[in-house]
């Protein structure tokens, strides 16, 4: 049996059960925050109660790994929470075991079980990614600008205030229950290096990726994590962090160093999510290059592709690993050449019509690359405006997708580049006028999905 965070006796359950149950749900924290306090290292596991009626022996277990028993709370420590009768796992690991996780074979997503998995779903852009032209804020043209600029008036430490606000706000447990009721099985979270990285040079603080996972989990969504702007920057564009900024393919020692930091990312988020079966997948790069047109190297940006794969598999042998095409097949290798197993190719389309759609798709698997394609965000444009045509063509063709975006803030109207938006720059914070109360305000709960409205008709 288990418990979803309902106050409500479980079926079957006796009332002194629920009684025990309910104490429990009141001592968790303290449980888990001492097993992790003394267990670092352990990032998946749960607590059990294990009863065995013939030989009079109760326990309380921690299980680590998903299946694996690796250690047991000890007996004083239960008896000093008061805590008996436990049947209730850590909510990371309601909704998925390792049966759940997800391989590459062929042009197919499957799980343990050799079962087709088609992931369709929606990005969480514009929560830990700063992005000018649907963002709540004016005033700086990517997120490093609004960074500094937030910093140069109010300091650090209240710059950081006003993101964890923001943070805070711009995406709730409600919305993953809405993902879920949307029927999505999947959410790609993008993020940058600097929602990670700590003022101790080589540790990062994993804290909101590690709840959106969990929050995913415990509905029975997947995660892919996106990783939107490295070290360096892997293209022009705003999205990555910084306009016109990218060093990270330069045959520089400045270039090689940009390189190294973002390996060293990629080990650490490989740790991190290595055994978790709710991550479908690792997003190497979004959009690399994104913008260089005639100037884009592809084997510059194969290279680090590479360098990224291998530094993945060092640490973790058995997540998918996506590698981002942009626009067409054209700008990625086969990958056999280069050795890569067990990826997803994949695609960003925004094009005029929905035959443009299915020629893209077409032209993507005659290129015979026999991997998963994946089309990581779209959105039919007017003149298309097709939903049902192009979701129906994705999924016939085993095509996994996730539109752009959740939700957003348009300065013209209504659109479908957003389920949930709001339109209007009166909501927006200006962050060159704007006091640090209005910012906070503004970041606050009016930046909850509940207070945008339904734009477009994907919902």
């Amino acid at each position: 049996m288990m418990l979803n965070g309902a106050r409500q006796p479980l079926e079957g359950s006796t009332e002194k059960e629920f009684v025990y149950r309910e104490k429990f749900m009141d001592n968790k924290k303290k449980l888990l925050a001492l097993y992790q306090k003394n267990h670092p290292d352990d990032k998946h596991f749960c607590i059990e109660y294990v009863k065995d009626t013939q030989n009079g022996l109760e326990q309380n277990r921690i299980v680590v790994g998903i299946t694996s028993i690796q250690d047991v709370v000890n007996e004083q420590m239960i008896k000093q929470m008061d805590m008996e009768y436990i049947n209730i796992f850590k909510e990371n690991i309601m909704k998925f075991s390792q049966k759940n996780f997800l391989k590459s074979d062929g042009i197919y997503l499957k799980n343990a079980d050799g079962e087709k998995v088609i992931l369709k779903g929606t990005n969480f852009g514009g929560w830990l990614v700063f992005e000018k032209w649907m963002g709540a804020f004016t005033g700086a043209a990517a997120g490093l600008d609004a960074i500094e600029l937030l910093e140069s008036r109010f300091g650090k430490e209240n710059t950081k205030k006003l993101f964890d606000i923001y943070q805070d706000n711009y995406i709730t447990e409600a919305d993953f229950d809405r993902a879920a009721e949307l029927g999505f099985n999947c959410l790609r979270l993008p993020f940058w290096y600097k929602n990670v990285e700590t003022d101790t040079h080589g540790e990062y603080d994993f804290s909101r990726l590690d709840w959106a996972v969990e929050q995913c989990a415990e509905r029975g969504i997947y995660a892919i994590i996106d990783c939107h702007g490295l070290p360096g920057f892997q293209s022009i564009a705003h999205h990555c962090g910084k306009i016109n900024d990218c060093r990270l393919y330069d045959e520089t020692p400045e270039g090689e160093k940009y390189r190294q930091e973002s390996a060293a990312l990629w080990t650490a988020v490989a740790k991190r999510y290595k055994d978790n079966p709710a991550v479908a997948a690792y997003d190497l790069m979004n959009e690399p290059m994104c913008d260089f047109d005639e100037k884009q190297d592809d084997e510059a940006m194969w290279k680090v592709y590479d360098l990224l794969y291998k530094t993945v598999r060092e640490i973790d042998p058995d997540h998918v690993i996506i590698m981002e095409a942009i626009w067409d097949f054209d700008h990625l290798p086969a990958p056999k050449e280069k050795g890569w197993e067990n990826v997803m190719y994949e695609l960003h389309l925004y094009d005029p019509s929905d035959e443009a759609y299915t020629e893209i798709i077409r032209t993507a698997f005659a290129k015979g690359y026999d991997v998963p394609i994946f089309v990581g965000e779209f959105k039919p444009t007017t003149e298309a405006g097709h939903w049902d045509y192009i979701l129906n063509m994705f999924n016939e063709n085993h095509v996994n997708w996730t539109t752009w975006t959740y939700k957003g803030h348009t300065d013209f109207g209504d659109t479908d580049w957003f389920i949930y938006g709001k339109s209007g720059k009166e909501h927006k914070a200006d962050l060159i006028n704007d006091s640090y109360d209005t910012i906070a305000e503004k970041w606050g709960t009016a930046l909850r999905t509940e207070n945008f409205t339904v734009m477009g008709d994907v919902a």
